[in-house]
């Protein structure tokens, strides 16, 4: 009997354990990429979120079907108040409206946009995901875009800039490691379950006075369990 209660306790421990991060930082099995925070604090949860799904976004398609395009200029960055400037003109919202799923332009159809993530549960640890930003004007990776993500809950208006009343994530305005490719990655926070929006902002650093100027935005709807 005794041989048999311990054959019954080991299954039991090793059953509870079948998600745990090993002590070296290994991912989880099922996990996609790497651990976060070396394993410590990282989210984990039986049933993960991720992207929110909903109707494809089309804000970037023209009435004939075709691509809207918007070519960049880096001399647009930081424009000198010349012709064509509309510097000092404040938009009431400079976000376009966030998207469902992981593909799509950013707001002012400069870039393609596509994200991907290790499974989404609340947690401190937070979740890794990962953002490849390409240019729409001849589809080159957008290099050197110092993106940065926002977290914030999703508010029942479902508005664009809504996120100052809504609740921040406990790292929101992180800047992502650039890697080869125009891919972007770091670990996001979620520290409570619910709808919530992720917009990541491409470089931040440049003024968004001029059409083609390199700045923009991409906002995407994510469920957190």
């Amino acid at each position: 009997m005794l041989a048999r209660s311990l054959v019954v306790s080991v299954l039991f421990v090793a059953a509870a354990c079948a998600g745990c991060s090993s002590s070296d930082g290994a991912a989880p099995a099922g996990a996609a990429g790497a651990s976060v925070d070396g394993g410590d604090g990282a989210a984990a949860c039986a049933a993960p979120g991720g992207a929110t799904p909903g109707p494809a976004d089309t804000h970037c398609t023209d009435v004939d079907g075709g691509s809207v395009v918007q070519p960049t200029s880096a001399a647009s960055c930081t424009p000198d108040g010349g012709a064509g400037t509309d510097a000092g003109v404040e938009e009431a919202c400079p976000f376009g409206d966030t998207m469902f799923g992981q593909e799509a332009d950013d707001d002012d159809c400069k870039y393609h946009v596509r994200w991907t993530s290790e499974p989404v549960c609340q947690g401190a640890g937070g979740v890794r995901f990962a953002v490849t930003v390409t240019r729409k004007s001849d589809g080159a990776p957008a290099t050197g875009a110092m993106t940065m993500a926002d977290v914030f809950t999703t508010s029942p208006a479902d508005a664009a800039c809504d996120d100052a009343s809504s609740h921040a994530g406990p790292n929101s305005g992180v800047i992502l490691d650039e890697g080869a490719g125009g891919t972007y990655t770091g670990a996001l926070a979620f520290d409570q379950p619910g709808a919530w929006t992720v917009r990541f902002h491409f470089y931040g650093e440049c003024e968004d006075a001029l059409e083609d100027s390199p700045h923009g935005h991409a906002a995407f709807h994510v469920s957190v369990p």
